[in-house]
Formats: C-alpha cells, sequence, structure tokens
C-alpha cells in the first residue's frame, strides 16, 4: 500500500476521481475524456481563484495494453490509430492517455495515478512498468493498486484531516448495482478512513453512509464517510465492437468524475464533507 500525506493549507478541498479510459480500445470514449479534462480544468481554476485547494486522482486502466499474446486480445476491439503499426504498440497508448488528461494534473494543486490491472498484468508479462511510465509522464505520484491519502485542512483556528483509502479495484466481476458499494462496505471493516473510493466496475456511483457516536459529553454526533466508484471512459455498447467486454451484462456506460469536497465551517469546529457526480 501506498501512503500520501497532503497538507493543503486551504480550509475548503476538493477533489476530483476518474478511472477506466481503457486508451487504445476501439470503443474507448476519447472525445468525452477530453470533455470531461475541459471541465475538470475549467471548475479547478475557478474553485482555485476561490482560495480552495483541489486534487487529482485517477483510479486505474488509463490504456487497455491488452497485446496480441494476451487472451483477451481481439483485432476489432484496437483503436483505429494503432493500425499503422508504427511505434509501441503500448507506450503510444500511454502517450495518448498522458497527451489527454495532463491538462487536468497540471491544474490540481496535489494528485495521484493508480495503476489497473491491465497496466499491472502487461508488467507482469513484459516487465515494464508501463504504471509509473504513465505517472512520469503526467508529473504525478505513482500509487500502486492500492493508497491511503491523509489530506490536512486548515483555517486560522483548526486543522483537520480526511483520510481516503483509494484502489483500482477491491471486487471481482459481479454486475448488479451494489456490487461495487458493498465491496467498499466489506473493506471498510479492515481499513479506517472517511473516504473509500475505486474503479474497474465501470459505474459512477457514490453513497454517503452517516456514523453516530456518542462524545464524551455525552451528546450525540454524526460523521460521514462517502463511498465512491469513480466511473468509466469505456463504452459497454459499441457497433462494431466485439471485445473482451462483449457479452457482459450491465447498463450503458455514465461519462464522468466524482467530485468529493471537504470543508472547515465558518467556525472551524466543524468539517463537512460532500459528494456529487460531474456528468459529461
Amino acid at each position: 500500500m501506498h501512503i500520501q500525506k497532503v497538507d493543503t493549507k486551504a480550509k475548503t478541498v476538493n477533489v476530483f476521481l476518474f478511472s477506466d479510459a481503457h486508451v487504445g480500445n476501439r470503443a474507448a470514449g476519447e472525445e468525452e475524456l477530453k470533455r470531461a479534462i475541459n471541465v475538470i480544468v475549467d471548475m479547478s481554476e475557478k474553485m482555485q481563484e476561490d482560495g480552495q485547494a483541489v486534487g487529482l486522482y485517477f483510479l486505474g486502466d488509463a490504456i487497455d495494453a491488452i497485446t496480441i499474446s494476451d487472451k483477451r486480445f481481439t483485432h476489432e476491439a484496437i483503436a483505429p490509430w494503432l493500425l499503422d503499426g508504427k511505434g509501441d504498440f503500448v507506450k503510444r497508448q500511454a502517450d495518448k492517455f498522458v497527451s489527454i488528461v495532463k491538462p487536468a494534473f497540471q491544474a490540481a494543486d496535489f494528485s495521484g495515478f493508480l495503476e489497473g490491472n491491465h497496466e499491472a498484468k502487461f508488467k507482469q508479462k513484459n516487465d515494464f512498468d508501463i504504471g509509473r511510465y504513465i505517472a512520469d509522464g503526467l508529473q504525478t505520484s505513482f500509487l500502486g493498486q492500492e493508497a491511503l491519502v491523509r489530506v490536512i485542512l486548515e483555517s486560522a483556528t483548526a486543522r483537520r484531516a480526511v483520510d481516503m483509502y483509494l484502489a483500482h479495484g477491491a471486487v471481482g466481476g459481479g454486475w448488479r448495482e451494489g456490487t461495487a458499494i458493498n465491496a467498499l462496505y466489506d473493506l471498510s471493516r479492515y481499513i479506517d478512513a472517511e473516504v473509500y473510493a475505486m474503479g474497474h466496475v465501470h459505474r459512477l456511483v457514490f453513497k454517503y453512509s452517516d456514523v453516530v457516536r456518542m462524545m464524551k459529553t455525552g451528546a450525540l454526533v454524526s460523521e460521514r464517510k462517502i463511498y465512491a466508484v469513480a466511473g468509466s471512459f469505456l463504452k459497454r455498447y459499441e457497433e462494431g465492437v466485439d471485445g473482451y467486454m462483449a457479452g457482459r451484462r450491465g447498463e450503458p456506460v455514465v461519462f464522468g468524475a466524482v467530485w468529493l469536497q471537504f470543508a472547515l465551517t465558518s467556525n472551524s469546529k466543524q468539517l463537512t464533507k460532500t459528494a456529487k457526480i460531474v456528468e459529461i
């Protein structure tokens, strides 16, 4: 597990989470990804003008990275721009992903890149760390397949921290609507954090869980946890594409990102945590 600590010096912090671009696959929504990056950059600039901090994390499977030796390989699933046979097949995918998303990473105050099962499997079979190659191209922190990130907020009178557990995939291939959220709930039995987020299952969804506890004074307080799945840019149904996703059950992909906001209240005694979907 990787650890990242971010001292933002801000009393309001925004974090964008997105995942599963699968650049290099013919069904990858490259134009939708570009639009998402433009939206995130615009939102980031406005937030920073207001004195807020911005974080950005990609949760894995940036590229398809499926080569001819892979049992998942099908010629029909290759993006047309890869069919000229020029250059390194997988590095070209990585370079294109970096070129699309780098403006958002450059706009962020802090960030990180997690590798997915596609990057990890390519590394295992080819002895080249394509995930670190992408992170280096983005000039961001490489956070492996799972990470605990501590984000520290600060006002004139208080400092508070929010811990986020980020992973590519903490669950197998269940296809019911609650599969990913249920897996994150299960994980929270073993890892203590306030935000649990993952990719892998190509859904864009979040859920609050407010936990009640008793303070030393005897008063009851409610503390919020957020469970999120960071979406995908790989179209599940694309005419003429019979890739490894063909025949798998599931609803069409909703393009976008999860937007988290943490804020110290005006009296600096309370920390609010909210989540929204930025749909493209």
